[in-house]
């Protein structure tokens, strides 16, 4: 039988970059993951380690960058001090 492991690693480059790790799938062909919400600049690298019984293994890995959006924040009734992520 084949065993697969899943990483999800959070590659954040504000000015020197660093990683943070996301916990590790195990023996799960396939489905699909929550993204962990981090700020810009960011991206995600999602490797994949199929080993089999004979001992013979490989890691795949690619590149995932998020889609970026503009936020307008407006409070009702008028003049209310908004914060977001703070």
């Amino acid at each position: 039988m084949l065993a697969l492991s899943w990483r999800l690693i959070l590659h954040h480059c504000p000015s020197k970059c660093h990683t943070h790790l996301v916990p590790t799938l195990h023996d799960v062909a396939g489905g699909s993951l929550t993204t962990p919400d981090h700020e810009y600049p960011s991206y995600l690298e999602l490797r994949l380690r199929a080993g089999d019984p004979g001992q013979l293994t490989d890691t795949k890995s690619d590149g995932l960058d998020p889609k970026t959006v503009s936020l307008t924040l407006d409070s009702s009734p008028v003049g209310f001090a908004l914060v977001f992520k703070g």
